[in-house]
């Protein structure tokens, strides 16, 4: 428990103070539930961030994420690709 005390004060030293803290450090997250350092589940009540719609480590988006990270990972929007991205037809429903 000691280096998440010291894990602990770090955060509270350098990042901004914008929420308060779960009293526990998150370990791993799996559907609805994220699980802490000592394997207690709760269940994630937090519906937004990139999670609210898939849960935690859903198998298509892992693998989604690990096919684009290994092509590439950031491209700025003046920037052509040569593979666009699948859901903008859908997005704008035009094509642009």
């Amino acid at each position: 428990m000691q280096a998440a005390d010291e894990l602990k004060r770090q955060e509270d030293r350098y990042q901004l103070q914008t929420y308060g803290k779960f009293p526990f450090f998150i370990d791993k997250g799996a559907g609805c539930y994220v699980y802490d350092e000592e394997g207690h589940k709760y269940l994630d009540f937090y519906g937004a961030h990139a999670v609210a719609s898939t849960g935690h480590c859903h198998p298509q988006v892992v693998k989604a994420i690990q096919k684009q990270a290994a092509e590439l990972i950031f491209l700025l929007q003046c920037q052509l690709q040569l593979s666009p991205s699948p859901g903008g037809e859908k997005a704008t429903g035009d094509g642009r």
